[in-house]
């Protein structure tokens, strides 16, 4: 068997709370863009593709549309958001402005950026890899891989993250077609409307929550749910032992 001729890090997928601790180190562009990247399962160089009008925020859940001319296999897709990240998408809308005319005057010298950017995030690649750096040294998760050198946790594992615990709660096809797997895309959209992915996407999204995380009470409402009905019965029993001891009582007064 021909063994690879180059070195592959050995990665691994970040725990919620590790996600959590990184992200706390971050601006409100940080957080709105690597939020968008977990809970849509989008590459980073997608996202950095999209303008607003491919986002719509006024649906439930939020849906991302991706035309073929930015997807990396080529095939138009949806994802979908969080409520959280639609949360700092917004946050970040307000401020976007602000950012792209501090960076044409800082790059005015060196890439003469312009005004006419249109993408949600009007910045480049590695502008988006060196942040995500900077917060994983803050949160002191940069450990590398002893062979590579190269960051255990690195940007590229935000999609293993969204795969990860999206599988948790919904079918293996639709979580890989949705991240953009190009081999489940056909067989997905064959097996499922658009809305019924939308809806497998929510039974899911509880798991896809980093900031604000929601405690999963199913249990326990099934929980309460049955001590309920075990009320209930105990009621009835209780009702019929208390209808038997009065027609008994009657009957011993009709003898006396």
């Amino acid at each position: 068997m021909r063994k690879g001729s180059r070195a592959a890090t050995l990665d691994r997928v970040p725990s919620k709370q590790e996600f959590k601790k990184i992200l706390q180190h971050g601006t409100i562009k940080d957080k709105a863009l690597f939020l968008f990247a977990a809970s849509s399962g989008m590459r980073i160089n997608e996202i950095l593709k999209l303008t607003p009008e491919m986002v719509n925020l006024d649906v439930d859940p939020p849906r991302v549309n991706i035309p073929g001319n930015i997807s990396k296999t080529g095939d138009p897709r949806i994802t979908f958001l969080t409520e959280e990240a639609k949360e700092y998408l917004l946050e970040w809308y307000k401020i976007r402005n602000d950012y792209l005319q501090l960076a044409i005057r800082k790059t005015k010298h060196v890439c003469k950026k312009t005004g006419n950017d249109d993408t949600i995030f009007p910045f480049h690649y590695n502008i988006a890899w060196t942040r995500w750096i900077y917060l994983i040294k803050k949160a002191k998760l940069d450990e590398r891989d002893p062979t590579t050198n190269r960051h255990v946790l690195h940007i590229h594992c935000l999609r293993k993250w969204f795969l990860s615990q999206l599988k948790l709660e919904i079918p293996h096809v639709i979580a890989e077609a949705i991240a953009g797997h190009e081999q489940y895309l056909d067989d997905a959209y064959r097996r499922f409307t658009k809305e019924q992915i939308a809806d497998y996407y929510k039974k899911g999204m509880h798991n896809l929550m980093v900031m604000n995380v929601q405690p999963d009470l199913t249990g326990i409402h099934a929980e309460l749910k049955d001590k309920d009905q075990q009320i209930r019965e105990l009621r009835d029993q209780m009702s019929m032992l208390m209808a038997k001891v009065l027609t008994s009582d009657d009957k011993e007064k009709k003898k006396d």
